[in-house]
């Protein structure tokens, strides 16, 4: 079937299938559906040719950084006193015993879960804040480390050197029992008898 050119036809045709003119206009006007998937689109393309974010605002982040190193630095140079003082008052106790390993291990440990926290929550755009939070975890994480791999290696060398201390202690006591063993079997012979009986 053949469509005809006129438009005086066709409006007759649909005159004549509806009954008012507003059921023909809500047959011709497009949905709001239709309309939003039109106006998402149009923001879409307008989203991609925007760069994403703000410039940062380097000042901002330079204090921020500053901020978390300071406070980072402070709680490390802070728990390293409190343990001092809780092994003063300890004396020979476990906080006096495994003080130096407490002062690196609970910072890094503490650090560490500090940071996995953050990356957690870290969005495709964080704050200089969130920033500085992030660098003070790993900054708190590091200087525990630092302080504790530190310990260990003290208390390596200075395990070896109380070893070496005891073998040459072993040693002399060694001589000087075999000294001993000769004055004894010396005097032993100088007795009357021969040192018999």
């Amino acid at each position: 079937m053949a469509r005809k050119n006129g438009n005086g036809s066709g409006l007759q045709a649909a005159k004549a299938r509806y009954e008012s003119p507003d059921e023909i206009a809500e047959i011709v006007t497009p949905s709001d559906r239709q309309l939003m998937t039109a106006e998402q689109g149009k923001s879409l393309e307008q989203r991609k040719k925007k760069p994403k974010g703000e410039p940062p605002n380097k000042l901002a982040m330079g204090l921020t950084d500053l901020g978390a190193t300071t406070a980072a630095q402070g709680f490390n140079e802070g728990w390293g006193w409190l343990m001092r003082m809780a092994g003063k008052w300890s004396k020979d106790g476990f906080l006096a015993e495994q003080n130096d390993v407490l002062q690196g291990g609970v910072p890094a440990v503490a650090g560490l879960i500090w940071y996995l926290i953050e990356m957690y929550g870290l969005g495709s755009n964080p704050s200089n804040f969130k920033m500085g939070r992030m660098e003070a975890a790993k900054i708190v994480h590091n200087l525990g480390l630092q302080k504790f791999w530190a310990a260990l290696r003290y208390r390596g060398s200075e395990s070896k050197r109380l070893l070496e201390e005891e073998r040459r202690s072993v040693a002399k006591a060694v001589a000087d029992n075999k000294e001993l063993q000769e004055q004894i079997a010396k005097l032993k012979a100088e007795l009357p008898g021969g040192g018999k009986g």
